[in-house]
């Protein structure tokens, strides 16, 4: 199911899952760079996408499974300085070597009404 940007759809709560493992990145050093730059650029821009279609005072929660603070802290802060209009609820830091995972991060943003 997919909408497009200007469409009368609005939602409540929305949940923004990257599909890409953060280590898959490293399977070419050379190309480490360029994949990485175009791959925040992704999250950024599917953050942006996202929030266009949530209500006010709606949720909207992006998550990750990597524990890198580029991709996770970085894209979320520099979502939150160019829309002020939107507010980090919580966020969780899952550790692989605590938490018996692979590693998530997961943050709660609200649209303020």
């Amino acid at each position: 199911w997919s909408v497009t940007r200007g469409s009368k759809y609005t939602f409540n709560s929305l949940k923004l899952k990257d599909p890409e493992r953060a280590a898959e990145l490293f399977e070419k050093a050379e190309k480490f760079a360029t994949e990485r730059y175009k791959k925040l650029l992704h999250q950024k821009k599917s953050l942006e996408n996202a929030s266009a279609y949530l209500k006010p005072s709606g949720a909207l929660v992006y998550s990750t499974c990597t524990v890198n603070p580029l991709e996770n802290d970085e894209v979320i802060g520099s979502f939150l300085r160019d829309h002020p209009g939107f507010r980090k609820e919580k966020e969780i830091h899952l550790d692989p070597a605590g938490s018996g995972t692979d590693g998530f991060y997961i943050c709660k943003i609200i649209r303020e009404a």
